[in-house]
């Protein structure tokens, strides 16, 4: 396996037009097929491909990339191509704070690539073999991926937050189905924990997601219908009909992951030791507001140490780390679970 590293410290939308109108079309004519990419940040921000393929062929693969990446670069006005000065600034801090010792940093605007035995991931996992499954099911749903990106571009915040919005809620149901629980209140202790956040400015992110809440209400009551099999008004089924199709691909998607996951923790051998990890992170989130204190007091710690749930939060985290990958702020995370919580509550 072979992982392309470029460094795209440019403007937001250079960012979307290169993934969406250049590197996309190339691998889906280039490179085919066991491949995917995703956004993040290496210091600057940058974009991973990961590719399974020959030495011969990745030589290949990689000279027309460079050269694809080098002509759209040439091609940026001089704003779009302007560093921000961000991470020019802190780049000492963003490597102390992510870890970046030993990870593999690179230049802006440069791309290289290295051959990789495995694709190392950070973070909590329950096992070891759930980093195994996240990398078969990233390879998995790259064509829908592509196809959400393609159609989320140039398209109004609205439609980001609703196409977010209706994953949320099919993945939310892989938890309702097993009987022991609502899935959309791990959404909910997401949002909350953001919002309970020390900052002289959180209460202002409140008024603005309840003030798009509002606008948009009936438009995601109506794609909770749809989704559910109900029957919609004309207007919205037609003006929405490529997100819906889109989000129950992203359902079966989620369906079979879960199962996965379900399955990985039904068979590990390291369910005491996890069981003590979670509850300190637990004692942790009681302070963060009086909905966590509750949630996550001691008379719920059975619910949270079920093979059902600790499965569910492994595909959250799966659904989250996709965001990046479709250009998808923290801020439109955040907004679309107030959207979920406020259609599922009210």
């Amino acid at each position: 396996m072979y992982h392309i590293k470029m460094g795209v410290n440019i403007s937001s939308k250079a960012k979307n037009e290169f993934v969406t109108n250049k590197l996309i079309p190339f691998l889906e004519v280039v490179v085919q097929e066991n491949y995917y990419f995703t956004r993040g940040i290496s210091v600057i921000p940058v974009i991973d491909l990961f590719i399974k393929t020959t030495e011969e062929r990745m030589t290949y693969i990689y000279s027309k990339l460079q050269q694809l990446f080098d002509q759209f670069v040439e091609s940026l006005d001089e704003a779009d191509i302007q560093e921000n000065i961000f991470y020019v600034n802190n780049q000492r801090n963003i490597r102390k704070v992510n870890g970046y010792k030993v990870r593999r940093n690179i230049d802006n605007l440069a791309i290289d690539y290295m051959k990789i035995d495995t694709i190392e991931r950070y973070g909590e996992y329950n096992h070891t073999g759930d980093k195994e499954i996240y990398t078969e099911y990233f390879f998995a749903c790259q064509h829908l991926l592509e196809r959400s990106i393609k159609y989320l571009y140039c398209k109004e915040e609205e439609h980001q937050l609703l196409l977010l919005f209706g994953m949320f809620y099919c993945a939310s149901k892989q938890l309702d189905k097993t009987g022991i629980g609502r899935g959309y209140l791990s959404f909910k202790s997401h949002l909350l924990g953001f919002l309970n956040y020390k900052h002289k400015d959180m209460y202002q992110y409140k008024v603005i997601f309840k003030k798009k809440y509002e606008e948009l209400e009936n438009v995601l009551k109506e794609m909770i219908n749809c989704l559910e099999g109900q029957k919609v008004s004309w207007d919205s089924g037609m003006l929405y009909k490529e997100m819906i199709e889109l989000i129950r691909l992203w359902e079966d998607l989620f369906t079979h992951l879960y199962d996965r996951l379900l399955q990985e923790e039904l068979t590990s051998e390291n369910a005491k030791k996890n069981k003590i990890k979670l509850w300190i992170q637990h004692m942790k989130f009681r302070k963060l507001s009086d909905f966590h204190n509750k949630v996550f007091s001691n008379k719920n710690r059975s619910f949270f140490e079920q093979d059902e749930f600790q499965a569910y939060r492994m595909l959250v985290n799966f659904v989250y780390l996709l965001l990046p990958a479709m250009g998808l702020s923290s801020r439109k995370r955040v907004e679309a679970s107030y959207f979920l919580v406020s259609a599922l509550e009210k």
